[in-house]
Formats: C-alpha cells, sequence, structure tokens
C-alpha cells in the first residue's frame, strides 16, 4: 500500500487538502493500493475533499483535547497501519505540523521509505511569516523530518529551489498539480449584450493572496460595467482588512464577497468569468490558476507563483505582485473584446490540456514511487 499522510482533507484547508485527494483518487483508479490517513480536524466546519471513486480508503483520527493537540491519537492509527497491513511507502504532505513529525518518525521506526510534498511552505514569503517561530521549529525538530525523507515532491523547478535553499541534498521530484478538465466550456461570452463582466478571485481570504492590492488597483480603474467577485473562506478574519481598504477608497460597490463556492457553484463562477485573478505574494503552484485556463478563462496573477507559462501560451499576463503592475494588467485585459479574451482562454485550456492533466500527474507520481522501492530506473522528473 502507498499510504498518504496529510493533517487535513477539510474544504476549508484549500488546495492542498483537494489535490491530495485528486491525487488519491487517481492513484486508486490504476489499481494501485492506496489510503490516506488524517485528522478529523475538529476546528473547522464540516465538509471535506474525498478522493473520487470508492478505491481509495480515508481514515481519520481524532483530534480533540490534549492527545488529538499533541497527535497520539494520530500516531496510534499510523502505527496500527504500519505494524497490520503491508505499507511500502508514506507519502507525508504538508511542514511544521506534529502529523509531519509523527509521519516521519514512524517511516524511520518500520524502515519504510518516506516521501514529502512540502505544498509551498518552505516558499521564502510562508517562511518569513512567524519567521522566529519556524526558524525554533526548524532546529528542534523540522529539519529531522526532513533528513528522514527519501524523496521530496515538489510542484515547479522554483519550488524545487526553495527546497534546496534549505540545505536538503535528497533527490527532488518534480510534478506539477494536475486539474480535472471539464469536458464543455462557454464559448460564446462575444454574443452577451448589456451584461456585466466578471473579474474573479476564488482562493483562500487570507494575506498571502493579494486582496488589498487588488483592491488599491481597481481603485486605480473603477470601470463602469465590471465586477469583482471575490469567492473563498475567510481566513484570521482576513475578509474585514480588506472590506476596511474597500470602504475607505470608496470602491465597495463593484465588489461581491460570496464565500466559499464548491460543486456545481464553482464550476458556474467559473463560466461566467471573463477574467480570473490571484493577486497572489506567493504560491508554490496554484491550483485555481490552472482550473481558471481549464474552463477558458484567461488569468492574472503574478511573478509569486510558477506561472510564467501563462505568457508563453498567450493565456494570461504574469506581473509582479504591486499595485501598478496588477493595475496594467488588469486595465489590459478589460480593454479587450469580449472575443480576444475568449481566445486566450482557449490558448489557456489547450496549455492545461497538455501538461497538467491528473493523468500525467499520477503517471509521473507512481513512477517515483517505482524508482523509490528499486523497482524501475530514476525517472526523468527526479532531479538529484
Amino acid at each position: 500500500m502507498f499510504l498518504h499522510t496529510i493533517a487535513s482533507l477539510s474544504v476549508d484547508r484549500g488546495g492542498t487538502s483537494r489535490c491530495v485527494s485528486e491525487l488519491c483518487g487517481g492513484i486508486a483508479s490504476t489499481g494501485a493500493d492506496v489510503g490516506i490517513l488524517t485528522t478529523a480536524d475538529s476546528s473547522v466546519a464540516p465538509g471535506k475533499f474525498l478522493p473520487p471513486g470508492k478505491s481509495c480508503a480515508v481514515v481519520e483520527s481524532d483530534d480533540k483535547g490534549v492527545l488529538g493537540r499533541f497527535g497520539l491519537p494520530f500516531y496510534a492509527k499510523l502505527n496500527d497501519r504500519l505494524r497490520s497491513q503491508q505499507v511500502e511507502l508514506i507519502h507525508d504532505h504538508g511542514v511544521w505540523l506534529v502529523t509531519n513529525y509523527m509521519a516521519a518518525r514512524l517511516a524511520y521506526k518500520y524502515g519504510v521509505p518516506l516521501a514529502i510534498s512540502t505544498h509551498g511552505m518552505v516558499e521564502p514569503w510562508s517562511l518569513a511569516q512567524s519567521a522566529t517561530k519556524k526558524k525554533i521549529a526548524f532546529s528542534i525538530y523540522q529539519r529531522g523530518v526532513f533528513k528522514r525523507a527519501s524523496v521530496f515532491f515538489a510542484t515547479s523547478e522554483a519550488e524545487a529551489f526553495n527546497i534546496r535553499q534549505l540545505g536538503l541534498k535528497q533527490p527532488i521530484a518534480v510534478i506539477p498539480n494536475g486539474v480535472a478538465i471539464p469536458e464543455s466550456i462557454y464559448l460564446s461570452k462575444e454574443t452577451r449584450q448589456n451584461s456585466e463582466r466578471i473579474i474573479l478571485f476564488l482562493s483562500r481570504v487570507h494575506k498571502k493572496k493579494g486582496l488589498i492590492n487588488l483592491a488599491r488597483a481597481w481603485a486605480n480603474i473603477r470601470e463602469p460595467g465590471w465586477r469583482l467577485v471575490i469567492a473563498g473562506n475567510d481566513e484570521s478574519g482576513h475578509k474585514e482588512e480588506v472590506l476596511s481598504v474597500i470602504r475607505g477608497l470608496g470602491i465597495g460597490q463593484w465588489f461581491d464577497f460570496i464565500g466559499p463556492v464548491h460543486g456545481k457553484d464553482k464550476e458556474d463562477i467559473y463560466l461566467n468569468a471573463d477574467v480570473f485573478i490571484l493577486p497572489t505574494f506567493s504560491e508554490n503552484f496554484g491550483v485555481v490558476i490552472a482550473e481558471a485556463l481549464s474552463y477558458g478563462v484567461p488569468v492574472i496573477t503574478t511573478t509569486g507563483t510558477p506561472w510564467k507559462s501563462l505568457v508563453k501560451s498567450n493565456s494570461g499576463w504574469w506581473v509582479k505582485p504591486d499595485v501598478e503592475h496588477i493595475t496594467a494588467a488588469i486595465r489590459e485585459a478589460i480593454s479587450m473584446t469580449d472575443g480576444e479574451r475568449s481566445d486566450m482562454g482557449l490558448n489557456g485550456r489547450k496549455h492545461v490540456i497538455d501538461n497538467y492533466s491528473w493523468t500525467s500527474v499520477v503517471s509521473g507520481t507512481l513512477s517515483v514511487y517505482s524508482w523509490l522501492l528499486g523497482q524501475s530506473e530514476r525517472p526523468d522528473c527526479v532531479i538529484s
């Protein structure tokens, strides 16, 4: 069995939970034996990303009370699985959490290869948040966790570089996140008459995502006939900070905060968006960018993401994460005709289909597992 460990699959935890769920569902669809061990994550609202299909079992540990806070129920569940089942490999997701420490400790105890996906949590911007605490944590336990890894997984060369900056010498597999490709998209936006155009932001409402810069950029534009739809769960009360800036700039009539969206609701907002924007300071990948492109929506994002390919594929804008450059990109996007934006979106859809389907991501991941277990040669995605 390939056992994936992650602190949470809650929908409120964002892209990491979704990507792990989709990856494991894809691995299961190949006939491989794969499972997920996670916590109940009682600190957030109900609702979890579960793997598609029925072949990937998800086991939760209790996280309530003092024992849960220190990860002891998670440790017990993982220990039981390693003792009673033929676990060939542990693939752990995330950094800095007690679950990561427990996964590394038990992988060492049982002599099981450990793969670690950092999911952007060692990017410079992320390391700068609560920097002192993270330096202490790195010295006390996280360095030891990393040293136990047989291989790291990174979603881009930039993330691989940042893993190396920590002094880690193990091989790194560079495999992007995948995205489910919608079978069809609306391609007739240019035929609409007298309807508002939409700039969509869909991600966590978190200070990392650059929403205050977006508000200040829009204050320079104030284009009639456009609306900015902000979809996503509020994290750490950042929504109120953003709203305070918006009110201060007098641009509230252009903004709609609609909260988290999933399923059909999420599909509908992608299909009705004219431009997607993620003005983030830092992303290891940015799965929502791939999602937006898969629906044929051109994207504005920043050099804080690894999406330089937007420029090469003529499917969007890749600009510095500051007000001046975000303003310029928005102005260019909204000055285009519906048909021009639609053409850019179709370029992006083709780019995602060619490079970010789950089929290719799963295939690459399994090739790394096979190599790690001594069953095949090192795949090209693994760098020394």
